[in-house]
């Protein structure tokens, strides 16, 4: 395909920012209860599409 540029990245933020969002997440469960991502290390998502729609 010509013209078409896709790509996905995870960046990895300080642990320092790991900690703290865990902590907020374990707040936020006592207030909401538990939910499926309470586990998930905390990242940054950065998508990029090139040469298509996407709505």
């Amino acid at each position: 395909m010509k013209g078409y540029t896709d790509f996905f990245m995870l960046l990895s933020p300080p642990d320092k920012v790991k900690a703290a969002v865990r902590d907020y997440k374990i707040d936020a469960s006592d207030i909401i209860g538990m939910y499926d991502s309470i586990g998930s290390v905390a990242h940054i998502a950065v998508q990029k599409c090139i040469g298509s729609a996407h709505f």
